[in-house]
């Protein structure tokens, strides 16, 4: 009996550390999405390199703002409902940055591929709600990891698509990964079954915007601005 009930716990356990490990690694994927053809972004995109760099730095942005920001929302609204709506958010971003033809819309791409880094704490979150005490942080480890070698493996993958097919198919096919994980994340991940009470400090949210926002933006510009 014991060991069904194990087994039956194993059974259900695996596929959503496995999914949610995956989707962390797809965030920290879209920061190396671009690496390979950023030396010729400023012919592609007929813009100067102090530019063309912000295609890089947008994205290092906008996730330094929605990591922080995305568990207490997930905690308010539903961890997996906020999954799902980065996810959506993901694909949308690819889809900008495949059919741009200028700088503008593509950093508009790249900072919504930025926001699904608030998947990590929410997948965390529905870890330490959905698996047995004993199971949590070895999941969590998992995860955590899951965000490094996402960057490790996408780099040589981008680099791969960007010798052999346009540079937009890198977008095409990082939104189709997107579309894969919002199926996977919609049939494995459970709804939520609490959700905590109280409110958004949304004056200390645009703080924290603003104060991460300068920090980055001085260290990714201040070689070029002086």
């Amino acid at each position: 009996m014991r060991k069904a009930r194990a087994l039956s716990t194993d059974q259900r356990s695996w596929p959503l550390i496995a999914v949610l490990a995956v989707t962390g690694a797809c965030a920290s994927f879209m920061f190396t999405l671009v690496m390979p053809i950023q030396a010729q972004l400023p012919q592609l995109m007929d813009a100067p390199r102090e530019a063309t760099a912000w295609v890089v730095t947008i994205t290092l942005l906008t996730s330094a703002i929605a990591t922080p920001i995305a568990g207490r929302l997930g905690d308010l609204f539903g961890k997996r409902r906020f999954i799902l709506l980065l996810l959506m958010t993901l694909i949308l971003g690819n889809i900008l940055a495949a059919i741009s033809t200028s700088l503008p819309l593509l950093l508009v791409g790249r900072a919504m591929q930025g926001l699904m880094s608030g998947v990590i704490p929410l997948g965390i979150a529905v870890l330490r709600d959905q698996l047995p005490a004993k199971r949590v942080g070895g999941a969590v480890a998992l995860i955590s990891a899951s965000f490094g070698f996402g960057s490790a493996l996408g780099l040589p993958i981008s680099a791969l698509i960007a010798e052999t097919m346009d540079w937009h198919a890198l977008f095409w096919i990082a939104s189709s990964l997107g579309l894969a994980l919002l199926a996977l994340i919609a049939w494995i991940v459970p709804k939520d079954r609490a959700f905590v009470t109280g409110g958004f400090d949304y004056v200390g949210a645009a703080g924290l915007s603003v104060g991460l926002s300068g920090l980055l933006i001085a260290i990714a510009q201040g070689n070029a601005w002086g």
